[in-house]
């Protein structure tokens, strides 16, 4: 929607936003409502025809002018966006997209060369096709008319623990000459044994 922008005056920072018709002067009925005392109470009015807005002045004391060049009153003026214009003494800017307006960007399609173009009032949409999965027929293997049981999952697999001894996880740990002495404390222990036994026969036999 155009809006107006106050740039002098005791409205100087204020906007007003303004349609075809939009009356502009002192008084609190109309859109467009200044404070100063060069404005008449219903001084110009905005209109919007053959795509063109303009202002025409109202038969107001000071009269309206444009703000480029010379200030020379006129009855009507053609406005575009960002024209400036005075109204007594005050300054006032049209522009005619708001700041919160959304900006409309035209573009040109152009259609790729792997896409057929449809045909005129039609919009289509690429379309993709699934072909169903085919089952081969054939022989099974395994005894005719079993059904081959799926493998089992690592959930159902049995787990084996590893288990190992005290002396297979110690002993490979330590180093040489204790593995040495180990070996010799063990062949010292089994001749002793060997020998107890050998003394303990040779008394029940006496």
């Amino acid at each position: 929607m155009p809006t107006l922008h106050v740039l002098s005056g005791p409205d100087l920072g204020r906007s007003f936003r303004v349609e075809s018709g939009a009356l502009i002067g002192r008084s609190a009925e109309c859109q467009v409502a200044l404070g100063a005392t060069s404005v008449s109470r219903q001084h110009a009015r905005l209109e919007f025809a053959a795509d063109r807005w303009r202002l025409v002045d109202l038969g107001s004391r000071n009269g309206i002018a444009s703000a480029d060049g010379e200030a020379r009153r006129v009855p009507e003026l053609q406005l575009e966006d960002s024209s400036e214009f005075l109204v007594g003494d005050v300054r006032l800017r049209l522009r005619l997209r708001g700041e919160n307006d959304p900006v409309v960007v035209e573009t040109t399609f152009v259609p790729s060369a792997r896409i057929a173009v449809p045909a005129a009032g039609r919009e289509l949409e690429p379309e993709i096709l699934l072909e169903p999965r085919r089952e081969v027929a054939g022989p099974r293997v395994g005894v005719a008319g079993a059904d081959v049981p799926p493998p089992p999952s690592s959930a159902t697999r049995p787990r084996v623990a590893a288990q190992q001894g005290w002396l297979t996880s110690d002993i490979e740990q330590w180093p040489l000459p204790l593995k040495w002495l180990a070996g010799l404390l063990a062949l010292a222990t089994c001749c002793a044994l060997g020998y107890g036994v050998f003394v303990l026969v040779t008394r029940l036999r006496d």
